[in-house]
């Protein structure tokens, strides 16, 4: 894609963070997915907010992150 390299897409995987209130949160990920650890490379993340009927309310904007 014009010099840079794209991203191999694969099938959506949910990682449940937990239950939060309204306003800025940080929270730490043991980057795993399925209880699998992600192996090494970089992926495209984008969290989302879900209701409790798994309906989308907001998403975050897309962030690349590195596993070594």
């Amino acid at each position: 894609m014009l010099g840079r390299q794209g991203y191999k897409l694969g099938p959506a995987r949910r990682v449940p963070l937990g239950i939060f209130k309204k306003g800025r949160h940080g929270i730490r990920w043991d980057l795993k997915v399925n209880g699998r650890k992600l192996a090494p490379g970089r992926y495209l993340v984008t969290v989302r907010a879900v209701t409790p009927k798994v309906v989308v309310r907001e998403l975050g904007r897309p962030r690349v992150i590195r596993v070594r």
